[in-house]
């Protein structure tokens, strides 16, 4: 297991566990769904165009994946695609290597009643070890963006046994 220096981990947790959070209801693949985020986060400040740019997914999945399947979400962030995919799969396998993240995606998975999900808090790549993240948050002031360097823990990745999908480019 690596181990992160205590002062990167202490801002880590500094910066990002300790943000408040609000409610959001959200219309997500139909279904009325309600998430939780940090309020300085910018994708949870969008989650509405977020969840509408996944009506594709949605009908995507309707179409092709069957109900007995296992599906890897890569990058759950707080679960919009990882619900998208859980009412439609047996079992989600969701990867999140930021802590608060994962701590939002596990709250709105129980809030929204999915319980098919296996959350692993780690980052994936093709070997194990350490990785930069990076995490992004708007300060009060609407026009500054600013970036938190992170680190996280990486898994490696599975060697698929699935046969090629038509949509895969070769």
């Amino acid at each position: 297991m690596t181990q992160f220096p205590r002062w990167m981990m202490d801002d880590w947790q500094g910066s990002h566990l300790r943000r408040p959070a609000k409610s959001r209801l959200v219309r997500l693949g139909g279904i009325e769904t309600v998430f939780e985020g940090a309020v300085d986060d910018l994708y949870f400040q969008s989650i509405e165009q977020h969840a509408l740019g996944l009506d594709g997914l949605a009908a995507l999945v309707a179409a092709q994946v069957p109900p007995a399947s296992t599906v890897v979400d890569v990058g759950a962030n707080i679960g919009l695609s990882t619900i998208l995919l859980a009412r439609s799969a047996q079992r989600v396998i969701a990867f999140e290597p930021s802590p608060a993240n994962v701590g939002y995606l596990r709250r709105n998975l129980a809030s929204n009643g999915i319980a098919n999900v296996e959350v692993v808090a780690a980052a994936v790549s093709d070997r194990p070890g350490p990785a930069r993240c990076v995490s992004m948050s708007r300060s009060s002031a609407p026009d500054r963006t600013s970036w938190r360097p992170a680190m996280c823990r990486a898994t490696p990745s599975p060697r698929s046994t699935c046969p090629p999908s038509p949509w895969t480019r070769r």
